[in-house]
């Protein structure tokens, strides 16, 4: 079975087939240990895959599959991973976005920690679609938006 026919989540689909699992038969070979191990992983992707595969009467293998061992690229951490961060992300946009995004020194993903999700829909060419990259490129990153301030009266 194809893994689209599992309606899985966006991100536990993308993480699954980036690491080239195409079909339910590569994806029982995995346990659930092994799931979070993939590039990207989160122990919410494993619980998905666990729910999508038990609705179609299959399950994770128990063992896993061998000679394993997670993704090839070591994670990095938050604060590295900031400091290595130097490619300019609003270049990944179309114009008028892109221009927008340098004009508002949001240069780079961790510039986006300074702005809550909201004030993105002020930046004209952002729709939604490249909000939602935006707040998936972050939350990959396990980077976080700043927090909306609440209005006193």
């Amino acid at each position: 079975m194809k893994l689209e026919e599992l309606n899985l989540p966006i991100h536990t689909y993308n993480i699954l087939k980036r690491a080239n699992i195409n079909d339910t038969e590569t994806l029982v070979q995995f346990s659930a240990e092994q799931i979070p191990m993939i590039r990207n992983g989160r122990q919410s992707d494993a619980k998905a895959v666990i729910h999508a595969l038990a609705a179609h009467g299959l399950l994770l293998s128990s063992t896993g599959k061998p000679n394993f061992k997670g993704s090839t690229k070591n994670p990095v951490p938050r604060e590295e991973f900031l400091k290595r961060d130097r490619t300019c992300y609003a270049e990944r946009f179309p114009e008028p976005a892109c221009s927008e995004l340098k004009a508002r020194r949001l240069l780079h993903l961790r510039d986006f920690t300074q702005v809550t999700q909201n004030y993105l829909f002020t930046i004209p060419g952002m729709n939604a679609g490249f909000i939602h990259e935006v707040i998936e490129a972050m939350r990959d990153s396990e980077m976080e938006f700043a927090e909306q301030k609440s209005k006193i009266r």
